[in-house]
C-alpha cells in the first residue's frame, strides 16, 4: 500500500512538473499551432562614464590595472591572520563562522571604505572589520593612468 501510493505522488509529481519538448501546441484536435520562440533584440553597449565618486567592479574591463596590496596578497593575508584575534566565545558549538567574506571600496589613495562583512557573524565581523581599517593601504587601480575607486570582496579563512 505505501509502495503504491509513492508510485502516485511520484508519477502525479512528473505529471505536473514535466516540462513540454513540443514546438507545436496543439489548441484543438484539428488545429496545429506553431509556437515560435520570442525573439529579442541585442542590448547596445554601454558606455562606463567615470566620474569623481564612481566605482568600478574588480577586474572590470576598464581597469589598465587591479587593485592590490602594497605588499602582494600573500603578505596581505598572513598580515590578516597574524592580526585578527578570534573572539574569545567563539566554539564549535556557537554560530562560529569558518570563512568571513568582507566587501570594501579602494579609494583613490589605497585606504578601505565602506566595509561591510558579508558573511559572518557580530563578534567575527567587529573583529574583521577592526582589522581591515589599520590595515596597509592597497596600490589602488587606475583607469587611463589615473586612480580610481574600485570595489572589491575579500574571503578570509580562519582556521
Amino acid at each position: 500500500m505505501r509502495k503504491s501510493l509513492i508510485l502516485i505522488v511520484v508519477l502525479i509529481s512528473n505529471f505536473c512538473f514535466s516540462q513540454k519538448t513540443s514546438k507545436n501546441r496543439i489548441v484543438s484536435p484539428n488545429l496545429v499551432q506553431k509556437v515560435r520562440p520570442t525573439e529579442c533584440p541585442a542590448l547596445p553597449e554601454v558606455e562606463l562614464v567615470i566620474t569623481e565618486n564612481t566605482i568600478i567592479p574588480y577586474g572590470h574591463k576598464k581597469l589598465n590595472s587591479n587593485p592590490e596590496p602594497q605588499d602582494g596578497i600573500e603578505s596581505y593575508t598572513k598580515y590578516l591572520k597574524n592580526e585578527y584575534k578570534v573572539p574569545a566565545n567563539q566554539t564549535i558549538e556557537s554560530k562560529y563562522v569558518k570563512t568571513i567574506i568582507a566587501q570594501f571600496v579602494i579609494e583613490k589613495d589605497g585606504n578601505l571604505s565602506d566595509i561591510k562583512i558579508v558573511r559572518g557573524n557580530t563578534e567575527q565581523k567587529k573583529e574583521f572589520t577592526r582589522v581591515l581599517q589599520i590595515a596597509p593601504r592597497w596600490i589602488p587601480g587606475t583607469i587611463d593612468n589615473k586612480p580610481v575607486r574600485v570595489i572589491y570582496t575579500l574571503s578570509f579563512r580562519n582556521n
